[in-house]
């Protein structure tokens, strides 16, 4: 029966990733990156887009841009893009004003994400070595710079993911998971693409980039079409996947950390996954033609986890089907059998993130596996049928 042979090859499939995920990322994490001598170290400038943003919010990221413990940071540029409240800019020029290091823009009406970010781009101080690139409710770590900046010694490499923590993790039971979440998607999946130097998502959270290269690709990257459409949602995987099309090397640096604000209900994190979502169906036809244009450039890790990820989601629906056929017409012992491997895999993931962290919530893990199942597959597919869709899909 086709659908039992679906079962099968999901099951070999997800678990064989996961193996080579766990093996990678740990094998990862065991390197030592040589770091660039105090002599050299490159100069520094952020940039940091916003629109709509909480006071608070603002006001704290920059806080924590200013006392980073970076001794080359030259440029800290702040675009507001058109936002119809303008309070946190306001609050900004206010608190921030006569800071000499730090640029305050705005421009007259709402021009998209990318935009804002290329005015930031032509605004940073020309000697800028490396540029990083925030989301305007990042709040970094006071070394989160320096651990950034060391790579760029390293020739081969052109971007930098740093780790995107949740700085609201206790709220409730929800921001728990989704703080799990994150971990499993930097310190396994990312951290398993870094060890071939092909992470395929620099996070708008946190990621740093050679000025250079956003010299080379800023109109590229801006001006990004899809179905006839500008692209305005996506920007960091669509950057991640520009600066691979180049040859250079992208990576995952734990240990550059930038928290952010997780959704706090159900309804905010399904919007946020929506646009995920779009911007990966979206970008992996990017990445294919990356790939079939020239098949032997890309690392084959990089090309077997693409096709993975986008072929589990179709095989798991299919394995889901049988399931509920199976339950209803031969026997429930198919259900439950289901269920215990769903949780057996799920403490599976769960006991290796503990091992690294000793941290208990990821016992939770199962709980997000049915979330995972239940609510962010049907909402994978419903993001296929809408990858047109315009706006920074946030505010």
């Amino acid at each position: 029966m086709i659908l039992t042979d679906l079962i099968l090859i999901y099951g070999f499939l997800s678990l064989t990733h996961l193996f080579m995920q766990v093996s990678f990322s740990h094998m990862d994490s065991l390197k030592t990156e040589s770091a660039v001598s105090v002599l050299s170290m490159p100069r520094v400038s952020i940039v940091i887009p916003e629109y709509n943003e909480d006071s608070n919010l603002l006001i704290r990221c920059i806080q924590s841009c200013l006392v980073q413990d970076y001794k080359n940071l030259v440029n800290i540029v702040l675009v507001d893009d058109g936002s119809k409240r303008k309070q946190a800019f306001k609050d900004i020029i206010s608190k921030f004003g006569n800071i000499q290091k730090l640029s305050i823009l705005e421009t007259t009406k709402n021009i998209g994400k990318r935009e804002a970010q290329k005015i930031a781009f032509d605004m940073v101080d020309k000697t800028t070595d490396v540029i990083i690139i925030l989301d305007s409710d990042t709040v970094l770590m006071p070394n989160a710079v320096s651990n950034l900046a060391k790579h760029f010694g390293n020739k081969k490499i052109g971007l930098v993911t740093g780790y995107a923590g949740v700085i609201n993790k206790k709220q409730n039971l929800l921001t728990r998971l989704i703080a799990a979440r994150y971990w499993v998607a930097f310190n396994q999946e990312r951290g398993a693409q870094s060890l071939f130097g092909s992470v395929l998502c620099a996070t708008g959270v946190i990621s740093a980039i050679r000025s250079s290269l956003i010299i080379q690709l800023k109109d590229k990257y801006v001006s990004q079409m899809f179905q006839g459409r500008k692209c305005t949602y996506g920007d960091d995987r669509h950057l991640t996947n520009l600066v691979l099309e180049c040859g250079y090397n992208v990576i995952y640096e734990p240990d550059a950390i930038g928290l952010t604000e997780a959704p706090t209900n159900m309804k905010g994190y399904l919007k946020q996954q929506l646009r995920w979502n779009r911007s990966f169906y979206r970008e992996l036809f990017y990445s294919l033609k990356m790939i079939l244009k020239h098949p032997t450039k890309y690392p084959i890790y990089m090309v077997y986890d693409l096709l993975v990820q986008s072929i589990l989601p179709f095989l798991l629906l299919g394995s889901m089907i049988y399931i509920a056929y199976a339950s209803v017409y031969i026997s429930t012992l198919f259900l439950f059998a289901y269920i215990g491997t769903l949780v057996g895999v799920s403490l599976l993931r769960g006991t290796y993130a503990i091992s690294r962290t000793h941290d208990m919530n990821f016992l939770l893990f199962p709980i997000y596996a049915f979330i995972h199942i239940f609510l962010l597959i049907p909402l994978r597919f419903y993001a296929i049928f809408s990858l047109s869709a315009k706006g920074w899909g946030t505010r």
